[in-house]
């Protein structure tokens, strides 16, 4: 289980004191950004996370940040996880579709499809989303238009919640590489923390 610490969108890949990461590719700068709120898609593609699904759900629903969209696509789970998820849909009303097992991607690619937001963050079924990181990654997307991806550091954790290796932040500004130098360097930002 992988819980995120905050994440944010770009393609030139930074790190700031939030243990932010970003990527930034060119893009037109929106007129006066700030002046409306941007919607953003969370997507959750589930197989057999019956034990996590609840708990991945509630804190998404359970953000800051209010202006999202969740899209939950069960991936042919053969555990309890879509009565888990549809009894969460009756009390929150987010999106839930239901496929045979075809895979992560597959399931990606469904949610994507019924997305709607200018930002699109992939969430596994397994992780936990940490209080404030939409609003976080928003506010950071807005403040620097250039930037396409953003990630950020991660604590991975056991079933319990118990942290199992988590590196501290040693460089608390937010550092930045273009998309070439982020191949070179083979860095990766990790799905569960990314923000597009």
């Amino acid at each position: 289980m992988l819980a995120q610490r905050i994440a944010v969108n770009g393609r030139d890949l930074a790190v700031s004191q939030f243990g932010f990461g970003a990527i930034g590719w060119q893009v037109s700068a929106q007129p006066e950004a700030r002046d409306w709120v941007r919607l953003v898609s969370v997507l959750v593609p589930c197989f057999n996370h019956d034990l996590y699904i609840e708990e991945c759900l509630l804190s998404i629903l359970q953000q800051d940040y209010d202006n999202f969209e969740l899209i939950v696509v069960n991936d042919g789970s053969t555990d309890l996880s879509a009565q888990k998820i549809e009894a969460l849909r009756q009390i929150h009303g987010f999106q839930f579709y239901q496929q045979e097992n075809l895979g992560v991607s597959a399931a990606l690619n469904n949610a994507l499809g019924h997305a709607r937001g200018e930002f699109i963050i992939t969430h596994d079924s397994d992780d936990v989303m940490l209080a404030g990181r939409i609003r976080r990654q928003v506010s950071y997307m807005q403040e620097h238009p250039e930037v396409g991806l953003l990630g950020a550091k991660v604590i991975y954790i056991d079933a319990t919640g118990k942290p199992l290796k988590h590196k501290p932040v040693t460089n608390p500004q937010v550092q930045r590489w273009t998309f070439d130098e982020l191949l070179a360097d083979a860095y990766a930002v990790g799905a569960p923390v990314a923000m597009y």
